[in-house]
């Protein structure tokens, strides 16, 4: 008891306090002439939770946690809403509407696309539901889908700033930065430079490693650090619970209700988590600054390792010429922490889905997309390494973040599903950027039984490959295509032959070894 005493002494929200927040909460609603109908629901919810993991309702379980019990809260609140002219009052639609969207977009991100797209399901084309489902559809790579669904959103509210910056998102995190920049640069613009849009923004920028960006991006992500600091006030006034401030509203409320100690705690804790936020916005404006310097894993190099503390930063300005170094060995060995988690699984090819020797001993894995121009410039080099050595194996992981590719993904795993993977990707190439057409003239190519490949490409089981190959390039860090993986290496771009074959090797000399 005495532990758990001292817990709640540590940790818990004080009963002064929970009274205090309790009754503000219904007299806001009642000042609002919101029925607290949707209060006791919530709460009751709660307490549904409680029963059905079995919290105990007794005194002495009260004592011990950091929140009042639940059916205590709705016993008291019962009493002052139903009294209430409020009690009876209809809802607000237009509340209820934004309500709608807020809720369908936190399904969207937070949870399974699965369960999302059960509780939105197509048949449905309210706003948010299509704002769900784009969500869903990107997180589960189905990059045509998402986007497809964020156009539909942007047909109706072409100048909603959230809608322009999820597609920005949707097309930055596919390895799309330069498509990406238009929705985000509107979107900041819309918003007045929201910290978060416009911090997203200034990462497109720097993701497009194009060095004309880079000066944009310096200007954006230094608004957006300083949009999201409260403006310093001085001491007097903060004790004395006045201004604007979250913390010091909290606080001159808890005063008011007789709750001082209470009101001082939570506006300490307010004014802790503001100064952290602080810091860490710093922080990553500097990470991205560094990025502009030294690429990507000199941010990340800058970022985890302490680089950015006092004893080291005078002597980095003094050299500035190490970061690149130092950067090219942390992303190096970064990138092997990061392939040991999936060696085992990323060489497991969907079945059907490999050129060269299905048996082969020695495996190169290449992350593609039919409208990446650099993944078709590495086709020649590929035929070469497949030429020379029988014992190369090419595990294809498809991974569509080209507009229009994904139906040609799909239809390629179709193809493995009929034993034809080989022909149907070679005559995709060989047909050029994907659109309708060049997909089923290549399916035709290939020999593909139709009806069963347009089934089989819409199952399943090729949607959960291509959120299977989404999870493993993000796992490894990749950005765009191609991408490979061989020879207990990874490797991002159009690499050539050289550096393909000589990844190979390291795989055949670990063979030979064991």
């Amino acid at each position: 008891m005495k532990s758990k005493a001292l817990s709640r002494t540590n940790w818990a929200i004080s009963p002064a306090a929970t009274s205090c927040a309790t009754a503000r909460a219904s007299q806001y609603l009642s000042d609002a002439g919101i029925s607290g109908r949707g209060s006791l629901s919530f709460f009751g919810k709660l307490q549904n939770r409680e029963y059905r993991y079995g919290y105990s309702q007794s005194d002495d379980a009260a004592f011990t946690r950091t929140h009042p019990l639940s059916g205590d809260r709705i016993a008291t609140l019962r009493g002052v809403y139903e009294k209430d002219p409020a009690w009876d009052a209809p809802l607000n639609s237009e509340w209820e509407s934004e309500f709608a969207r807020v809720k369908a977009k936190l399904k969207g991100y937070i949870a399974e696309p699965r369960y999302t797209l059960r509780d939105y399901p197509q048949t449905d084309q309210t706003l948010p539901a299509r704002y769900a489902r784009a969500y869903a559809y990107h997180k589960s790579a189905q990059v045509d889908r998402a986007l497809s669904e964020t156009e539909s959103l942007l047909a109706s509210a072409p100048d909603d700033p959230y809608f322009l910056e999820l597609k920005g998102q949707v097309l930055l995190e596919s390895g799309r930065p330069e498509e990406a920049l238009e929705p985000l640069r509107k979107a900041t613009e819309l918003t007045l430079a929201d910290p978060l849009i416009s911090s997203m923004f200034g990462h497109a920028l720097i993701a497009t490693e194009d060095k004309d960006h880079f000066e944009e991006a310096e200007q954006v992500l230094r608004a957006s650090v300083a949009g999201d600091e409260p403006p310093v006030r001085d001491g007097a006034a903060q004790r004395a619970g006045g201004g604007g401030g979250p913390a010091e509203r909290i606080a001159g409320l808890a005063a008011r209700a007789g709750c001082r100690h209470a009101g001082a705690r939570a506006a300490g804790t307010a004014d802790g988590q503001a100064l952290r936020g602080q810091e860490f916005m710093r922080q990553y404006f500097l990470t991205a600054l560094i990025a502009l310097v030294a690429g990507f894993a000199g941010a990340a190099l800058w970022s985890v390792t302490g680089l950015g503390h006092s004893q080291t930063r005078s002597y980095l300005v003094a050299n500035p010429d190490i970061l690149p170094e130092m950067a090219e060995a942390f992303q190096a060995q970064q990138a092997q922490d990061r392939l040991a988690s999936v060696a085992d699984e990323v060489t497991e090819p969907f079945p059907g889905a490999v050129l060269g020797n299905p048996e082969g001993t020695r495996t190169l894995v290449k992350f593609t997309d039919y409208g990446c121009t650099y993944c078709k410039a590495s086709e020649p080099d590929i035929a070469r390494l497949i030429a020379e050595d029988p014992q190369v194996k090419v595990v294809v992981r498809e991974w569509p973040i080209f507009e229009g590719s994904e139906e040609a993904a799909r239809m390629a795993l179709a193809a493995a599903m009929q034993g034809k993977y080989p022909a149907f990707y070679k005559a995709m190439f060989a047909l050029g950027p994907p659109t309708p057409e060049t997909v089923e003239q290549a399916a035709r190519q290939a020999g593909l039984d139709l009806q069963r490949a347009r089934t089989d490409a819409a199952s399943d089981a090729v949607t959960a490959e291509l959120a299977r190959t989404m999870g493993f390039a993000r796992q490894l860090g990749f950005s765009g295509t191609p991408s490979w993986v061989a020879g207990g290496r990874v490797l991002e771009g159009a690499v050539g032959y050289e550096a393909l074959a000589d990844a190979l090797a390291q795989d055949t000399a670990a063979a030979d070894n064991s």
